[in-house]
């Protein structure tokens, strides 16, 4: 992702943290408003970081994708709603789209990381992967064949 993009989506995940921290003690439920605000910044970090500690934060936001979609579907399987009138109403079948969707690639991202122990890997953009180098040559044939020739 370019500087710019990451710039961008990194200082409005944090200006949505800050939003979420600063209203969550006058919500209802205040501790999921903080936890949305943490995943905010955590966003934020994976954006604006570079590295391992990009890798650990974005490994976070992957865990926490999982794991919400795990949680949804054990709730949706003892509740037994397995099928809903619309995409909007809680169910099962919703449940592993959810899964199939977001959590798959949440899953990838965790192995291809390592959950960010893995070394930081750099990456290259169209135009700009480098050319093989050529093997060196074999300096001791061309001596002998200057030898050979004089």
């Amino acid at each position: 992702m370019s500087f710019g993009a990451r710039l961008v989506l990194g200082v409005v995940a944090a200006l949505f943290g800050a939003a979420m921290l600063a209203i969550a003690p006058s919500m209802e439920k205040p501790i999921a408003i903080a936890g949305f605000g943490a995943f905010c910044f955590t966003i934020a970090g994976a954006c604006l970081l570079r590295g391992r500690i990009a890798q650990m934060c974005g490994s976070l936001i992957a865990s926490g994708v999982l794991l919400a979609g795990a949680f949804y579907f054990v709730h949706e399987l003892i509740l037994q709603h397995w099928w809903s009138a619309s995409r909007g109403e809680p169910s099962l079948s919703n449940a592993t789209r959810f899964l199939g969707v977001y959590g798959l690639p949440a899953l990838a991202y965790l192995v291809y990381a390592r959950f960010g122990f893995a070394a930081a890997k750099r990456h290259t953009g169209p135009g700009t992967a480098r050319a093989p180098h050529a093997a060196p040559a074999d300096t001791d044939s061309i001596r002998n064949d200057d030898r050979t020739s004089s």
